[in-house]
């Protein structure tokens, strides 16, 4: 039998502001703080005005908000709420002034029972310390996949709460069926905000380098995988995963300055960005090693990431072929040392950009043939391995790098030094450009 289990969020009106001097007096006698950092504290205390357009006010309660003693202050305030003695299978968590009871029963008369008790006892407390409950922003929430079972009924300060089906906690929606999609949506829907915000930031052309570009992604990832370790393993289910991987495409295509048709997979791998549902994976699995107590777990993390990311770019069929076959090894290209990506050099990397191919696929060319050699396909590869008009300048490249210039071997030339890949990123360049430029001309 599933063991019930329900949480109920408890709201303190104005918390910070009306915590009782005198009672954060006694807390600190309690811990036995000498009596003189005692003295100083009421010392500090004492006089506080708050300055307001209608004259002064007197303070005479609270923790000074912005110090650096008031969350200090506040939590020897109220540890000793966190040390009541509860009801078998109820707990009080905190952070800060958020508190909730959680309880779990295996019926629902013993989980109605031991949670209200505890909630009496929170309510006696918060009266003693003088604190006040606001009953309107407390929110009770049954926590099971159970679809039909009698509801309990939950009491705090004579009010029966109502039973919500989700509920947001320290910044994490909750849900009453144990599932996190209304998380995840909610962090994708923030999340594409900030996207367009920065996307305003990094033009494709003359927008900010792309190390700068990646730096203001790092917004979007922190929005996307805040309490990851919560939520992560709700990503086994392809929607889920769907939905954080599309604001991170958006950035990622703003970070490599590239189109919009490029599918996902291939531009997180030109970008260096890994996946967003495997940083999320390793944030749990992170965790789960330190409590484990392993040794240099990070670097254990690390090298499982390099590996998932791997696997999932080897299993890709059906996109991002043509920078799979120029990028076969993640890892390889991700770790470089040097070298940037620009809007030309993504262009040759996906595949999409001034190709004939490319924009007959889109309506924006009458034919896909190379308008300069007459080849029936005019895409990356021809452009920049097979036209003739450009051998010269291939050949000139190869003489550079002292090497044979092929799509299996273009990226292990760039990547052996810096004076490669600024002479592969000039090749790009020229011509692109000059394909551009004569695109422009015959519009």
């Amino acid at each position: 039998m599933e063991a019930k289990r329900a949480m109920v969020s408890i709201d303190v009106a104005n918390a910070f502001n009306t915590a009782p001097w005198e009672k954060i007096g006694e807390a600190l006698r309690q811990k036995d703080v000498p009596f003189y950092l005692i003295k100083i504290l009421r010392d500090y205390l004492r006089e506080r005005r708050l300055q307001t357009d209608a004259g002064n006010v007197d303070v005479t309660c609270g923790v000074p908000q912005g110090s650096v003693i008031g969350p200090i202050l506040w939590n020897i305030f109220h540890d000793d709420l966190l040390r009541l003695t509860l009801p078998e299978g109820v707990r009080i968590i905190a952070f800060a002034d958020d508190v909730a009871v959680v309880g779990t029963g295996w019926c629902t008369e013993v989980l109605e029972v031991s949670i209200n008790a505890a909630l009496k006892q929170v309510s006696d407390w918060m009266s003693r310390n003088g604190l006040t409950i606001s009953i309107n922003k407390t929110v009770a929430m049954m926590m099971t996949t159970k679809r039909k079972y009698r509801h309990p009924q939950f009491v705090l300060l004579d009010d029966t709460l109502e039973l919500k089906g989700k509920m947001r906690y320290l910044g994490v929606e909750l849900s009453s069926s144990l599932g996190f999609k209304e998380h995840i949506q909610m962090a994708r829907n923030k999340a594409l905000r900030t996207t367009v915000a920065l996307s305003l930031l990094m033009p494709n052309v003359k927008g900010p380098r792309p190390i700068k570009r990646k730096l203001l992604a790092s917004v979007v990832h922190s929005q996307l995988l805040y309490a990851a370790p919560v939520w992560s393993s709700s990503l086994v289910f392809h929607n889920h995963k769907q939905l954080l991987l599309g604001p991170q495409r958006a950035i990622a295509l703003r970070v490599a300055s590239a189109y919009r048709t490029v599918s996902t997979v291939a531009i997180l791998v030109v970008t260096n960005i890994v996946p967003v549902h495997l940083m999320a994976r390793g944030r749990s699995e992170l965790r789960r090693l330190q409590k484990t107590g392993i040794e240099d777990a990070r670097h254990v993390v690390d090298e499982n990431i390099w590996s998932w990311w791997q696997q999932e770019w080897d299993d890709e069929k059906d996109k991002g072929a043509w920078t799979k076959r120029l990028i076969p090894k993640v890892r390889d290209w991700a770790s470089r040392s040097h070298g940037v990506t620009s809007y030309h050099l993504t262009q040759m990397l996906t595949g999409h950009g001034c190709f004939q191919a490319k924009l007959y696929s889109f309506t924006r060319a009458e034919s896909p043939h190379c308008l300069s050699c007459g080849d029936n396909i005019d895409d990356a590869e021809h452009t920049f391995f097979k036209c003739g008009r450009w051998a010269r300048k291939l050949a000139d490249l190869e003489a550079t790098v002292d090497q044979v210039v092929t799509p299996e071997t273009i990226i292990p030339i760039m990547l052996h030094s810096k004076r490669n890949w600024e002479a592969v990123e000039r090749y790009v360049t020229l011509i692109l450009r000059t394909k551009e430029e004569e695109e422009r001309l015959r519009r």
